[in-house]
């Protein structure tokens, strides 16, 4: 990774299995690398039994008398034949692809504008994409529900006396409008993804193209869209598997009206009690996306084993030079107000708003006249306690145990010296690769059918833990490779050479250099545990829900403005989460380099 010394905060999530360092694999294998090695074995394997697991039930058949289980092609027949499953196949995929283009020309033409010109507001700006970054996604699925409701949302009823028509003006409820709002919510990401690679091209080339007569778009298509092609495949690539695998919009906004992607079918599998059959059919659908996920997996490799030819990253690097809008200037900040508005702004916004009402209405001098507190005062506080002390539990031992291990998997990879250590790695990049949703699903089936080691699991806080482990490593060990990279061997070999063994030169030199990214890795992952969504509807039980899910629960009976109000105390309590992120990684976060091979 040449790059990687010139970084000045790790940038995770576009990056790919890394290849070993250069020297390690020679010598003896010594206690450290096998303890390493055992430990590392234990989130490794639950990752490849939980993928081999999918295959074997997509294959199984299991007699509900106890008679063993008989391999079968009926489960793939029967997927291939079901217009259900072929219907839900053309969702995922539409919606897939448009939620992934909404995302890429959104975060990409913001990232553009606030790297490349004068617009102006960027610490602002940064601030307030990183708050976009943190929200959950079913925020804005249940803010932009209210507005653009086909009956009662503020926007098509504004527009509907408008215009005169009697017909949903804009019909959220869709394909189309909601890869819109999954789009616009995984925008900042993108931006997040992108602004470093922009910021950090060598403007020297650019400007050499100019001298030679190419006008200022010619050079940005032979110049600058090919250095950052790294970039952009890496952010393709990782919001294109948030969007197969999320469940918050889906959710919220289509499985009212039976519009069923991958995420909300394997929901409706698991709420279903016509047996192992349908579980075994959405297995073999989840068996397909996995070989598909393991293709673009291979594809992304190849175009980052590439990326040296764009390296241009170098101590005389020129930065690039800043673009004068002139007259535009008005307009593009219009645009970044907008997005801003959109993305962070309107959805808080709207959702305080609906807290108050007694029932979603739209706004009108009678909604106000009612608006009051009402919401507040009957929460179901037993229900919240609970919701939040799971919360809590998983917060404060799952993004811990991730970066532990994920500094476990990255020792092996870089400093140790067994032979097959790269292929800890590539079992740490599979739940970036695989759709999160199918480790939930099969970890559903797979406690309550075979009780792992005669552990009775379902229901419990301990599933949720031990998955969220799994899915985090590959955010964990990208954060931890790009960090242990930056730090000079030749420190390691001194402090061996002063006497200290391998725990001291890891808790007096590594650590303390790498304190920075481990500790906004941690706290990047306490957000997503706060927030998710997924693998907790999935394995929801009453004994293990946590307070996404009792926003759900509320929605999904009829009680949205209780939901509304529910998000409003989520809100208060992430408030000072993102507040330490800001005030600790701001400046870091504007000043990343992207790491991207």
């Amino acid at each position: 990774m040449p790059a990687t010394s010139m970084n000045k905060g790790p940038q995770p999530v576009d990056d790919g299995p890394v290849p070993p360092a250069d020297g390690s694999g020679h010598g003896r294998v010594d206690g450290t690398d096998w303890l390493a090695a055992a430990l590392a074995a234990i989130p490794s394997l639950a990752v490849v039994g939980l993928l081999l697991a999918t295959i074997w039930l997509s294959f199984g058949e299991f007699p509900t008398d106890g008679a063993g289980t008989v391999l079968t092609l009926d489960h793939w027949r029967a997927l291939f034949a079901s217009p259900e499953v072929a219907t839900m196949a053309r969702n995922t995929l539409s919606f897939s692809l448009q939620s992934l283009a909404w995302a890429l020309i959104l975060g990409v033409t913001l990232a553009w504008i606030v790297q490349r010109t004068d617009v102006g507001g960027r610490r602002l700006t940064y601030a307030l994409v990183t708050v976009g970054v943190l929200l959950p996604g079913f925020f804005t699925a249940m803010a932009y529900m209210y507005l653009l409701h086909p009956r009662i949302g503020t926007i098509n009823t504004l527009l509907a006396a408008l215009t005169g028509s009697r017909d949903t003006v804009i019909n959220v409820v869709s394909i189309p409008g909601m890869a819109a709002i999954q789009g616009l919510s995984m925008s900042p990401i993108v931006f997040v993804l992108m602004a470093g690679s922009i910021a950090n091209m060598d403007g020297a080339l650019e400007s050499a193209a100019r001298v030679h007569g190419a006008s200022a778009w010619r050079a940005v298509r032979l110049i600058t869209l090919p250095m950052m092609k790294a970039a952009l495949a890496g952010a393709a690539f990782y919001v294109a598997a948030i969007s197969v695998a999320t469940l918050d919009v889906p959710l919220i906004i289509g499985l009212q009206d039976k519009i069923l992607v991958f995420s909300t079918y394997l929901y409706v599998q698991t709420q279903s009690l016509e047996g192992t059959e349908q579980y075994s059919i959405a297995a073999a659908f989840a068996t397909l996306l996995i070989a598909g996920a393991l293709v673009l997996s291979w594809a992304y490799a190849r175009i980052i084993a590439q990326a040296r030819r764009y390296e241009v990253i170098s101590g005389k690097a020129q930065p690039p030079r800043q673009i004068a809008l002139g007259r535009m200037r008005p307009l593009a900040r219009l645009f970044v107000a907008a997005y801003l508005v959109a993305v962070v702004i309107l959805p808080i916004v709207v959702l305080i708003w609906v807290s108050l009402l007694p029932y979603l209405q739209p706004v009108s001098q009678f909604a106000l006249d009612n608006a009051g507190l009402g919401n507040y005062r009957a929460l179901p506080w037993d229900l919240i306690a609970r919701g939040i002390r799971n919360t809590g539990l998983l917060v404060l031992t799952a993004p811990a145990a991730a970066v532990l291990f994920s500094l476990v998997f990255t020792w092996l990879v870089l400093r140790s010296k067994l032979r097959w250590r790269a292929a800890f790695d590539y079992i740490a990049f599979l739940p970036h690769a695989v759709p999160t949703v199918i480790f939930a699903f099969v970890t559903l089936l797979v406690v309550v059918r075979y009780r792992p080691l005669g552990l009775d699991l379902y229901g419990s806080v301990a599933v949720l833990f031990i998955l969220y482990v799994i899915v985090m490593l590959s955010f964990g060990t990208r954060i931890t490779n790009a960090a242990w990279v930056q730090v000079n061997r030749e420190l390691e070999e001194a402090a061996y050479v002063s006497g200290a063994t391998v725990r001291g030169m890891t808790l007096r030199v590594l650590l303390p250099i790498m304190a920075p990214s481990l500790l906004m890795a941690w706290l990047w992952l306490v957000m997503f545990v706060f927030r998710e969504l997924t693998v907790a509807t999935l394995l929801l039980s009453r004994t293990n829900i946590t307070l996404p899910v009792v926003i759900w629960t509320n929605w999904a009976t009829g009680q949205q403005t209780m939901a509304a109000a529910i998000t409003v105390v989520m809100i208060a309590v992430m408030t000072p989460l993102v507040a330490i992120y800001l005030l600790r990684f701001g400046n870091m976060i504007q000043a990343e380099k992207p790491l991207t091979h």
